[in-house]
């Protein structure tokens, strides 16, 4: 099938366009576009045989768009459509090469008409350029292959060049180029192209035969058809048949009447070339032949040129020879150099023997006895030759003697007798060899001693740097290499200052060079990626033989681990102190919010509730909500500065970690942002979840943590989402989102590697690892998705865990009183006025003391009197724990309650060893304190 033209109609008006379209879709590929710059970027990206533009667009009007067309796609035609058609339209038409022009409104016969118009002349046009561009090519094959003939290229080289080319432009499917060899004039392949293997000697020799029979007399070329028999040998053509060529063209390769060779075409179709063909395939072989007689002038001129080189080589090698022996302190250097000109000098085995058996051989040239050990005795004194009746030549032998003792045996073998002067040259060549061993004695001894001082440095665990007294460096060490990621080569000859900076290490320097004593001094150092390095410097002079200062060798250890570590040992530092401090700043505020809260409570419960009593009511619960925020914030101070790392996890509610957690990060997400004019939104959505078995305090960690590396990566504001859920029925989860910076691939996968920083000195690199920890140790998964610029979020995945009594009962509060008697320590009076109050109130019997002291000797006195014992865990003569032991020693069955302005959670393990039987931390409500007291009576009771 005739592949479709392909037509672009451009025109800003729709109905022209479709009515073009409409005419044209059924013969040809028609696209339309409403504008010209459309229809240029059209015209770039495909092809197109035939433009209809309307003159007339707003933008790119279409004369300008002919031009840009013209420029990206001169073989296009094009047809101009106007609505006024005149003379000045047709002239325009023409000037800008457009085909002709189309008249609004038109019929179909006129659009039928100037489409066929301008595809013929695109098929002209095509045909002219087709055969235009074959002239070309072949010009330019013909020029390229005498411009080859000509160069210095190798032989083999140009003939491909010709072979090619010439094929390329003869429309041949193989080609083949041999050449006479010698005296028996035989055909010898020297290349081919895109002929199977097994023709190439096939058609070789048919070559050969056919020249000499038939073409050489009139230097015409020879064309042989295999489907005719009669035209070639039988075993060629069938062998060629096979293969699927159908005929030859065969070529002499003669310069001035010498026959040098043959040019061979072979073509899978049967079509005998034509004149012009043929003579330009003669104009091939003529190029071939020149190159093939000039090679053969060469090599000529080359052979007669080779035998005068080596006569002038000989004294040129003798002295070569003796300057490499007296300069040279390496043996085997020297050794190389000496039996290396005895080959050049044209000797055909050269071997240097030891007394030990080993021998050194140039060429593989078998000795007469090339395994046996000299013995001293063995050697001949002086110089001498002898005929090696198995190889059919001559050896000289010499002796190498080094301290008056032979050892070493020089051999040398020659097809022709020496003379006296080859034997006196051996002779010479022998004295120096034994100088050269004399010499690379001590050579040894000081490359060994080299290598080791080398050794030493290149491998020291510091780096090592030696520079000139310009400060440019001319030794870089494996540490140094490590320290400042530079390789030797990117940094010798460079300034040592680009490294260090240059104040610290020229003033130290000036110190040392006045002094001529080592200098010690830290300062800051550059990675080759910009890293600053912590690094220790230690310079020292460098001197020469005359003790004059000729350098400086820097010693250089990166310290930045260490720094960083003292850096956290300090910050742990604070911390702790940081912790004990908010531990005593809370127990004072619990103890003072316990009076508060208490009285608060207590007072409602003594208020009538009738209606002009409500204000007092609503002011009483104001205070008691105030004192019981401000207990919250204590407790997460408590929670969040506990650094003791136990891992006693209990039901934890993650909805009241994240109203903690915002609580305790406040003024970092809100007031700070807002202090600088930014603004960070906070969006909860948290769900209807299941407790979760953790510590509190850690996953509030945790999450302040995410909150504040959230905040960090919104530095102009942003919003943080905060969400729990169940996660596919399989567990409880929490996510937090930021739309800030977001981070790279490679930042995500290091994120939770400890030390890992992208805060530079501002960060110590373990937020994020000690959250890997905390969740590991928690049982919970924690995934990253981020990328740059969309923002990070962090999903926390957490084990669903069973329900248990414990967490069902977490929320239901005992107001059902039981009758208890009492005995109350605390050392803090209106605390023990409080609960005095609160235990006539609710029907409790009291018995009230400010010490531990006080409390057990009441104790002591009626140790079956009392239910329950109460005491204060931080009191000065005696703590509760103290209290709570001795107490237990006096009455065993007696339930203990500590309570405590201080963060004392316990677990059921801690109660056992403690003598403690429940913990109520301050301040409480009283409902709380009813439920504990009832526990603590059931205890008892039931013993």
């Amino acid at each position: 099938m005739t592949e479709r033209a392909k037509i672009l109609v451009v025109d800003d008006e729709l109905g022209p366009r479709e009515s073009l379209r409409m005419i044209l879709k059924d013969r040809y590929d028609v696209t339309t576009v409403d504008s010209g710059i459309s229809a240029v970027e059209y015209a770039k990206l495909n092809p197109v045989d035939l433009v209809l533009l309307d003159i007339r667009m707003p933008g790119l009007n279409g004369i300008e768009t002919l031009k840009k067309i013209k420029q990206i796609r001169p073989e296009v035609e094009v047809v101009l459509i106007t609505a006024y058609a005149s003379v000045d339209t047709a002239q325009e038409a023409v000037r800008y090469d457009a085909v002709d022009y189309l008249i609004k409104p038109f019929s179909r016969a006129d659009v039928n008409k100037v489409v066929e118009k301008g595809l013929a002349r695109r098929r002209e046009r095509l045909n002219s350029t087709y055969e235009l561009k074959t002239l070309q090519e072949q010009m330019h094959a013909l020029t390229l292959v005498s411009s080859q003939v000509g160069s210095q290229r190798e032989l083999v080289s140009v003939l491909s060049t010709i072979g090619k080319e010439a094929a390329r432009v003869l429309g041949a499917d193989a080609y083949a180029i041999c050449s006479l060899n010698g005296e028996e004039r035989s055909p010898t392949r020297l290349l081919c192209g895109k002929l199977p293997e097994k023709l190439v000697d096939e058609v070789a020799r048919a070559a050969r035969r056919v020249i000499a029979g038939e073409t050489v007399s009139s230097s015409e070329p020879l064309v042989v058809s295999f489907p005719d028999a009669a035209s070639s040998d039988v075993t060629t053509r069938e062998l060629m048949m096979q293969q699927g060529y159908k005929s030859m063209l065969l070529l002499p390769l003669s310069y001035r009447q010498k026959l040098l060779g043959a040019l061979v075409f072979c073509y899978r179709e049967d079509k005998p070339p034509s004149q012009r063909e043929r003579e330009l395939a003669q104009a091939f072989a003529y190029q071939a032949a020149v190159v093939l007689q000039t090679n053969q002038l060469y090599e000529e001129l080359r052979n007669k040129a080779t035998e005068l080189t080596q006569k002038v080589a000989q004294l040129s090698i003798v002295r070569d020879i003796s300057a490499a022996v007296l300069s040279n302190l390496d043996l085997d250097a020297v050794l190389d150099s000496i039996t290396a000109g005895l080959q050049e000098l044209g000797y055909k085995g050269v071997n240097i023997s030891s007394l030990d058996g080993a021998k050194r051989e140039v060429m593989a040239e078998e000795v007469e006895s090339p395994s046996r050990t000299l013995a001293p005795n063995s050697l001949p004194k002086q110089t001498e030759y002898k005929w090696w009746e198995e190889k059919k030549q001559f050896k000289i032998t010499a002796p190498i003697m080094v301290d008056e003792k032979p050892v070493y045996l020089l051999e040398v073998h020659t097809p022709k007798e020496p003379n006296g002067k080859e034997i006196e040259l051996i002779s010479m060549l022998s004295e120096q060899i034994a100088i050269a061993i004399k010499n690379s004695q001590l050579y040894k001894e000081i490359n060994k001693t080299k290598n080791y001082l080398e050794s030493l440095i290149q491998n020291a665990g510091d780096a090592i740097i030696t520079t000139n007294l310009n400060d440019e460096i001319l030794s870089w060490n494996k540490a140094a290499e490590r320290v400042f990621q530079y390789s030797p080569t990117e940094v010798i000859g460079r300034n040592i200052g680009e490294l260090l900076p240059g104040s610290d290490y020229k003033k130290n320097k000036e110190l040392m060079i006045n002094y001529q004593q080592p200098k010690s001094f830290e300062t800051k150092g550059q990675k080759s990626d910009g890293t600053p390095i912590d690094i220790d410097v230690t310079i020292s002079p460098v001197e020469d033989a005359d003790q004059n200062i000729i350098g400086v060798s820097t010693v250089i250890q990166d310290v930045t681990e260490q720094n960083r570590l003292r850096r956290q040992l300090v910050h742990s530092e604070k911390q702790r102190a940081l912790g004990v401090m908010s531990s005593g700043v809370a127990h004072n505020f619990n103890n003072i919010l316990a009076g508060i809260l208490g009285h608060a409570q207590l007072l409602q419960m003594r208020t009538p509730k009738r209606e002009d009593f409500q204000h007092i009511h609503k002011g009483l619960k104001i205070i008691e909500n105030a004192a019981l925020k401000g207990a919250g914030i204590i407790r997460r101070m408590q929670k969040f500065s506990r650094t003791d790392g136990s891992e006693n996890f209990k039901p934890v509610d993650l909805n009241e970690i994240v109203e903690t957690s915002l609580s305790l990060s406040e003024p970092k997400w809100k007031h700070e942002p807002e202090a600088k004019g930014i603004k960070i939104l906070i969006n909860k959505e948290l769900g209807d979840i299941p407790f979760v078995q953790g510590d509190a305090s850690q996953l509030s960690e945790v999450l302040v943590n995410l909150i504040f590396n959230a905040v960090e990566a919104m530095p102009n504001g942003g919003e943080i989402s905060i969400k729990t859920g169940v996660w596919k029925n399989n567990n409880v989860y929490l996510s937090v989102v930021d739309n800030g910076v977001g981070m790279s691939q490679e930042v995500k996968e290091k994120i939770f590697d400890p030390f890992f920083t992208t805060k530079g000195a501002k960060g110590v690199g373990l937020g994020m690892s000690v959250v890997y920890g905390i969740l590991k140790s928690h049982r919970a998964q924690i995934d990253v998705n981020s990328a740059p610029g969309k923002g990070t979020e962090f999903i926390i995945k957490f084990p669903l865990p069973e329900k248990t009594e414990e967490q069902s009962r977490a929320k239901e509060v005992t107001r059902k009183t039981t009758p208890a008697n009492i005995l109350f320590i605390e050392n803090e009076e209106n605390i023990r006025e409080l609960f005095a109050e609160v235990a006539d109130t609710v029907g409790y019997r009291v018995s009230l003391a400010s010490s531990g002291i006080e409390g057990l000797e009441i104790l002591q006195r009626s140790p079956e009197e009392f239910d329950v014992l109460f005491t204060d865990l931080g009191m000065p003569d005696m703590n509760g724990w103290q209290v709570a032991k001795r107490a237990k020693e006096i009455a065993p069955h007696l339930p203990v309650i500590l309570c405590t302005g201080w963060d004392a959670e316990m677990t059921s393990s801690q109660r056992e060893h403690s003598e403690v039987d429940f913990v109520i931390s301050k301040p409480y409500e009283i409902n709380e304190l009813i439920d504990v007291v009832n526990k603590a009576v059931e205890i008892r009771v039931t013993g």
